[in-house]
């Protein structure tokens, strides 16, 4: 079952979608794909969103582009194995939307999902404390 997923695996969110995905179909490899294309499509769309907020948007764009066709991204979306990746992106990249917009334990929630799908967003709350220094949020996320 499903449940089994969040006690015996590290990265139970990314397994849970690769399960979800073995539930809709026994051959996922296309499916697997368009996901990751899409989660690359969306923290395209985040990293632009975030980064209007933080500089300039003819910055942003540029950002947004490099961070969309650069090789090294095109590795994430390519190789399935790397949704985590992916997944830990989006999500933090949704912690630091809601983190700009002043919504800190939103963020707080956001970084929790992305813990759940890689365990190296250990050290985005650094990050956060370099844009705005609210300590009570950012705590709560290495608790």
């Amino acid at each position: 079952g499903w449940w089994e997923i969040f006690v015996e695996r590290t990265r139970p969110l990314t397994y849970l979608t690769f399960w979800a995905e073995l539930a809709v179909t026994r051959e996922p490899v296309v499916l697997q794909h368009a996901v990751n294309l899409l989660l690359h499509l969306g923290a395209v769309w985040l990293a632009f969103d975030c980064l209007t907020r933080l500089i300039s948007h003819r910055a942003a764009v540029i950002a947004a582009l490099i961070v969309a066709i650069h090789p090294l991204q095109g590795e994430t979306v390519n190789y399935i194995w790397a949704r985590s990746t992916l997944l830990m992106t989006v999500l933090c990249l949704l912690s630091l939307r809601v983190w700009t917009r002043e919504h800190r334990w939103r963020a707080v929630a956001w970084f929790g999902l992305a813990l759940l799908a890689k365990e190296e967003a250990v050290a985005f709350p650094l990050v956060l404390l370099l844009l705005r220094r609210d300590w009570k949020p950012a705590a709560a996320m290495w608790r």
